[in-house]
Formats: structure tokens, C-alpha cells, sequence
């Protein structure tokens, strides 16, 4: 299906500096809830045919995959937070950290355009989430296991494609949910596909502690299985 496969990773590094925030406790937990712990471990390739770009910063950092003008800003939720989700802390950013900040944020977002620059390349957009999360932010996420998510644009991956990963992960008898609970994955080089594959934490770490399952394994075998799918 395709000649190249850049697995993106923005969201596995945990936050430990929370010096700038108003209340650190908070928003640790918060943090240790919003990463993506392991995310990189179970996505990893034994037969190194596909490349990876992992952001290297905490999102509580700086959001590697929110947009410039993102409507999450008036939340205080772009690309440099500056308030918790839960609105319980503020975090304090001077100008020079946050034009240190928007710099680092332009040459990664340089490196994923090159890295996607090849024709016939796809992007899977790495993701996790807490299990408590469902489609209205509410509740429980029983109902999904996968998340598949892609955009309303030339970005969107061809049907077949969708149903392939889709079907993998249906096939082994994980709930699969299409743009939910989550929508949309990250754009690269004009003419690149991209699709988010986004897990639920329930199956593959442990949420209280943040250790991998003891069969985590399986499911990194499981997903190095679909990059063979999709490439040619």
C-alpha cells in the first residue's frame, strides 16, 4: 500500500518540572493521566522497516501537535499550556521561554515535513488514552478499545486503507471506534496520508501504577504486524 511509514509520537514523554505551575500535585496527576505512557514501546518495529519522529518534551511542555492559532488556546490548551485541563492550576511562561519554546515547535514540525516529503508515504498518528474517557469526555471508555481517526481532507487515507486497520485490530477482537472517541490526525508534507491510531490504556498498561501489562508484548508484535500490512 505504501512505500514508507513515519510512526508519530508526540505525547509519550512524561512531564517532571512542574515548578511553573500554581498547583504542582494537581496537575502531575493530570499530566501522568494525559501522556501517552509506553506508547513508544508497543509501536516499535523488531524488523526497523519504518521510521519514527518522537517529540522529545512533555505536551505540559510544549504540544507538539496542537496547531498555531489551535482553538484549544483559549483554554489555555495550545501549543505552550498554560492552564490544566481541570483549570485547577496555572502555569507562569515568560516571553523568552515561550519564543524558545515556538522555536523548538517550528523545527519540529520542519523535521516531520521532510520525513513525510517521500510520495507514497503514511503517517500513523501514535496515540493513547485513560480508560475513564468516552466520546462526551464523560464516564467510561469501556465501549472502545482502538480509536482510528483521520481527517476531512487530502490527508484522508483511501477507504481500503481504513478498513485494513481497522479490521486488524477488529479481527483480534478489540472494539474499534471510527473518529471516536477522538477525531482528526496530524498533517505532513502535502500529499502525505495520515490516520491516528489511538489505544485505550486499559489494554496494555497498568493506569494506576503506569507499568506495561505483562502481555504488552503481544500487542507490539500485533501492531509491527499491520506496518507489514501497509507497506508494500
Amino acid at each position: 500500500m505504501y512505500e514508507s511509514i513515519l510512526v508519530h509520537i508526540p505525547h509519550a514523554v512524561p512531564a517532571t518540572d512542574f515548578n511553573n505551575w500554581s498547583n504542582p500535585c494537581s496537575v502531575k496527576q493530570e499530566a501522568d493521566k494525559w501522556t501517552a505512557a509506553h506508547i513508544d514501546v508497543v509501536s516499535r518495529d523488531p524488523k526497523n522497516r519504518v521510521q519514527f519522529l518522537k517529540a522529545t518534551r512533555s505536551r505540559y511542555v510544549v504540544d507538539m501537535e496542537r496547531l498555531k492559532d489551535d482553538p484549544m488556546e483559549a483554554q489555555g490548551q495550545g501549543i505552550i499550556y498554560t492552564m490544566s485541563k481541570d483549570g485547577k492550576s496555572r502555569r507562569t511562561v515568560s516571553d523568552s521561554e515561550r519564543k524558545s519554546l515556538m522555536e523548538q515547535y517550528d523545527r519540529y514540525h520542519e523535521r516531520l515535513h521532510s520525513l513525510t516529503a517521500k510520495e507514497g508515504t503514511l503517517i500513523i498518528d501514535a496515540h493513547s488514552y485513560p480508560s475513564e474517557y468516552d466520546e462526551a469526555g464523560n464516564a467510561s471508555g469501556e465501549d472502545v478499545d482502538v480509536c482510528i481517526g483521520f481527517n476531512d481532507d487530502s490527508s484522508r487515507p483511501p477507504d481500503s486503507v481504513i478498513n485494513t486497520v481497522k479490521s486488524h485490530f477488529a479481527n483480534a477482537n478489540y472494539k474499534v471506534g471510527i473518529n471516536k472517541p477522538f477525531a482528526n490526525s496530524i498533517v505532513g508534507a502535502e500529499g502525505t496520508h495520515s490516520i491516528m491510531i489511538e489505544l485505550n490504556k486499559r489494554i496494555y498498561i497498568n493506569e494506576q501504577t503506569l507499568d506495561l501489562r505483562p502481555d504488552a508484548y503481544k500487542l507490539n508484535y500485533f501492531i509491527a504486524d499491520l506496518y507489514t500490512k501497509l507497506l508494500k
